[in-house]
Parts: structure tokens; C-alpha cells; sequence
């Protein structure tokens, strides 16, 4: 109709549902998201910081370490070119502060050409290479290198410790020098009183009495040990100083063995000592100092003896092998036991150290022989028994032999 106005209402039939909810939820979790995250990386920044804090503290404690470790200690690359030092390396090399970084730490080795050597000798990082090192002003010193290989970063690296034994050496020296003072101190009284025990156990002095006789024969034998003990200390000084002087020359080996033998015979006569002659070999020679030699046959004997019960034989055999010949001593004792037997020629070594062992000595009697054989261009070495006790052995070169 002209005119007039109108409006339409449009109703639904079904019941409109309220959505106010779901937007009020959803703008609920976005908040509680947002509140999420901006906590999360509140505390991840705050671990970050406490990370860099705790790492920057350790860099810190591991570097003052380092730093106070009287040893010098270099951290390079494969190829040897110096990464890190620590303080100390700068003094003992005498370099200025922040200078080493970036040489190849050869140039601080007085024989750089020996690094083939020094790499082959520590390549088990618990070995310890003995060599020079030499100084920014070219003076030189004894070093020991250790050596090791580490990752850093994902990169392989190389470890080095190096130390600086000029003191323990002059420790040493002056250690060997007293022992050489004293030894020679206490050798000539020795001999005199040795001398005049003998004379007096002879009977050159006089007629003794059964009781005499037997303190007097105790009072030589002791005297015998001390002055065993002495020389045993010289000859340790010696061959630890490189002074004991071997005078080799052909001497007949089986005739020389033979007398050794029979000396501990006379001295034993309670044991039974038996040397499986060869004829063969009677003529065999050897290039060695007869004296020395002797020392050693005499100390192999001694020990048979001393680890032998009354009654027991002691098998002395000579035999020829390859292009060496053989002295066995075997004997029917208690053996070693197995864990002692890599310290068997060590010094000052032995498997009863305590006070109330039943055998006395030293220690010292196996080094010095192995010593005197091996400048003898030989070699010791022990074995058990067959059945019971101990079998030591050395073996030299014979005369033919050592010519061709």
C-alpha cells in the first residue's frame, strides 16, 4: 500500500545456541598458552645463564688448575701446532706470556729430529719419554714428555706434559755420590776386619776354643754379608752412573762354572750341586769379564742355596742355543709366586720384605746381575721349575758366534 511502512521480523524455528562460551574458553587457553610459553622461556633463559655461569666457572677452576700445575702442559692438533699452555710452560721455556700459541711445539725439543722417536716411544699415554728440552735462549735441560690424545669440541687433540727433572736428577747424583762416599768409607774398615777374622778362624793367631771358634766364624760370616752389601751398593752406583767398566775378553765358560760350583760345595756341603757336563762344550767360549761373571754364577748359587731345604739338589746345566749358550740354575726351593715375578729384577725387590722374613738380602742381587749380563751383550730371565722351585737363567754370546 502507497504509503504506508513496513517491517519484516524473521524468527527461527529451532532455538539459536550461545557461542559466547566457546570464545570465552578459547580466549582463556590462548592466555594461558601465552603465559606458558612466556614462562618457559623466562626459565630457559634463566638455565641458559646459569649454563654459561656454571661453564664460565668451571673454564675458570679447570684454567687456575692448570695454571698451578708446576708441569707444563700443551694442548695441540695433530699436526703438533700449539693450541693452549698453561702458565707454567712459559717460565720453564723462558717465552713471554701469549707467545707459544701457534708453534709447532717441536722448538722446544733440543733434538727435533728425534719427534718420530719421542711419538713412537709415548704412544701408550702412561709411558714417559726422557729427552732435552731447550729453551727460548738455547740452554738445554732433561725433560720427560708424556703424551696423549683427547677430543675437544668434536676435534681430535693432543695432550703434553712436560716436566723438568733437573732437580731429581741432581737429587740422584747426589744420591749416588753418598752412597759411592760411604760405600768406599765403609770398605776399608772392612777388609781389615774381615782380614783379621780370618786369620783369627784359621787358627793363625792361636788355639781357640770350640766356643771362640764359633763366635769368631759368626762375627767372619757377618762381616762376609756387609761386605757383600757394600760392594752390592757400588756396583748399583756404578751402573746407575755409567761407570762400571767391563773389561770382556774369551774366557773358557764351562771350567769357569765348574769352580763356581765346586766353591759352593765346600761352603754347602749339606746340599748336593750338580753341573751336567757336556764335553762338547767344554772348549766353548764366551766374551765376558771373568770376574763380574763370576759375581753373578756365585749370586744365582747363593740364592739356590739360600731357598733350598737341607738335603735338596741344585741342577746346574750349560747348553748351547741358536747362536747363544745357556747357564741354568735350578733349584728345589718354595718357587716365586706369580704376581712377583715381573719385579724379580727390580732393585731393592723382594716377596718377603718384612721384618721377620726368614731369608735376609737386599733386593739388589738380580738387578746388578742382569745389569753386568746385559753389558755383556746377554740377557737374564727366570722360569718356573718343572715340578718345584725356581729356575733362573742367562744366556751370552759364544766366541763364534759373535764373530760371524
Amino acid at each position: 500500500m502507497r504509503g504506508a511502512l513496513w517491517q519484516m521480523a524473521v524468527r527461527s524455528i529451532a532455538p539459536v545456541r550461545d557461542k559466547s562460551w566457546q570464545i570465552r574458553t578459547t580466549a582463556y587457553s590462548l592466555t594461558l598458552l601465552l603465559v606458558v610459553l612466556l614462562a618457559w622461556l623466562l626459565i630457559s633463559r634463566q638455565r641458559l645463564r646459569n649454563s654459561v655461569t656454571a661453564e664460565k666457572q668451571s673454564r675458570l677452576y679447570l684454567r687456575s688448575i692448570m695454571d698451578n700445575v708446576t708441569d707444563a702442559i700443551i694442548t695441540t692438533s695433530l699436526d703438533g701446532t700449539i693450541e693452549q699452555v698453561n702458565l707454567s710452560c712459559y717460565p720453564m721455556f723462558g717465552y713471554a706470556a701469549t707467545t707459544l700459541p701457534g708453534l709447532h711445539w717441536s722448538e722446544l725439543l733440543a733434538q727435533p729430529q728425534l719427534l718420530d722417536e719421542l711419538y713412537s716411544a709415548t704412544s701408550n699415554a702412561k709411558t714417559e719419554f726422557e729427552t732435552q728440552g731447550k729453551r727460548r735462549d738455547n740452554t738445554q735441560f732433561p725433560m720427560a714428555v708424556n703424551r696423549s690424545q683427547i677430543r675437544l669440541q668434536q676435534q681430535s687433540k693432543q695432550l703434553l706434559v712436560l716436566r723438568d727433572l733437573t732437580e731429581r736428577h741432581q737429587t740422584e747424583q747426589l744420591k749416588q755420590q753418598f752412597i759411592s762416599t760411604v760405600s768406599h768409607e765403609l770398605r776399608t774398615p772392612l777388609t781389615s776386619i774381615s782380614g783379621a777374622l780370618g786369620l783369627a778362624v784359621s787358627g793363625a793367631l792361636g788355639e781357640l776354643t770350640a766356643s771362640q771358634k764359633r763366635m769368631l766364624q759368626l762375627a767372619y760370616s757377618s762381616s762376609q754379608q756387609l761386605t757383600t752389601l757394600v760392594n752390592d751398593l757400588l756396583n748399583v752406583e756404578r751402573i746407575s752412573s755409567g761407570t762400571l767398566a767391563l773389561q770382556l775378553q774369551p774366557i773358557a765358560l764351562l771350567p769357569l762354572v765348574q769352580q763356581c760350583v765346586d766353591e759352593m760345595q765346600l761352603l754347602h756341603p749339606a746340599l748336593t750341586l750338580q753341573l751336567q757336563n757336556l764335553p762338547a762344550l767344554e772348549q766353548l767360549q764366551v766374551n765376558a769379564d771373568i770376574s763380574h761373571l763370576q759375581h753373578v754364577i756365585h749370586h744365582l748359587l747363593s740364592n739356590a742355596v739360600k731357598f733350598s731345604p737341607t738335603g735338596a739338589n741344585i741342577q746346574v746345566s750349560v747348553t748351547r742355543q741358536a747362536d747363544f749358550v745357556r747357564v741354568t740354575v735350578q733349584d728345589q726351593g718354595i718357587g716365586v709366586a706369580p704376581e712377583f715375578v715381573p719385579k724379580l729384577f727390580s732393585r731393592f725387590s723382594q716377596a718377603d720384605s718384612s721384618d721377620s722374613r726368614k731369608h735376609g738380602g737386599t733386593g739388589l742381587g738380580l738387578s746388578i746381575s742382569q745389569n753386568l749380563i746385559n753389558q755383556m751383550r746377554g740377557s737374564m730371565g727366570y722360569q718356573p721349575a718343572p715340578e718345584s722351585g725356581s729356575c733362573f737363567y742367562f744366556e751370552l754370546p759364544y766366541i763364534q758366534a759373535d764373530q760371524a
